[in-house]
């Protein structure tokens, strides 16, 4: 094993972690709790998440767009926390849509 994966392999394991809880505690509350699996379709399940994939190709998009425009303000912390912030809520409002469509199958 390469020496920067035993460096980083707590920043992995917490972020798998995160990553493992957060969808965990969605599928639990939107599935099971609110009763997805009702209505939900295998195929409809499947295809949600290319929407917010598209979405985050569309953040790394204007990422590098605005990186060429303005190199010093890219190079900030500002820049970063603006970039996530703004990923984090358009990431919100589609997954908020597609939860309110599987919801108006019923």
């Amino acid at each position: 094993m390469s020496n920067i994966v035993v460096e980083d392999l707590g920043l992995i394991l917490g972020s798998a972690t995160v990553f493992f809880v957060g969808h965990g505690l969605s599928f639990i509350i939107n599935f099971i709790i609110l009763g997805e699996y009702r209505t939900a379709r295998i195929g409809t399940l499947l295809a949600l998440p290319f929407r917010r994939s598209l979405a985050l190709l569309g953040a790394i998009v204007i990422a590098f767009g605005a990186m060429y425009a303005l190199p010093q303000f890219a190079s900030t912390t500002a820049f970063a926390v603006l970039l996530i912030t703004l990923k984090i809520l358009w990431d919100y409002r589609l997954h908020v849509g597609e939860r309110k469509a599987l919801a108006n199958q019923a």
